[in-house]
């Protein structure tokens, strides 16, 4: 499904279909590294939470663009999307990060 260049008002917004890339691999990046997160607490391998969702993530946009542009009729993959799709797996990253920095600061002081 193509992602319409207008809002349904007559006026056109651009960039809208990159937008919403950013906007789902943002939640992407941050519950894959979540849930990564926990899943690796029992190995030790914690830290490579976000290494493991950075791949797994760029993988998987890339693999989408690709399916798009060589097998699915009337899709388009394209380079800008799969761009997108990083950038929101970065900014997700970044959220899980910070919200893992103060979780820990807050265990400490004992407020969570």
């Amino acid at each position: 499904m193509k992602v319409p260049s207008t809002s349904g008002l007559g006026f056109k917004i651009p960039m809208l279909d990159k937008m919403v890339h950013v906007i789902i691999f943002i939640g992407k990046g941050f519950l894959f590294s979540l849930s990564f997160d926990r899943h690796f607490k029992r190995a030790n391998i914690q830290a490579n939470a976000m290494l493991v969702t950075l791949v797994f993530c760029t993988l998987m946009g890339g693999f989408t663009e690709f399916v798009q542009y060589y097998w699915i009729p009337h899709r388009d993959g394209e380079l800008k999307d799969f761009i997108a799709d990083i950038f929101g797996t970065v900014i997700g990253l970044s959220g899980f990060w910070l919200w893992m920095k103060l979780r820990l600061t807050y265990s400490q002081k004992k407020i969570f």
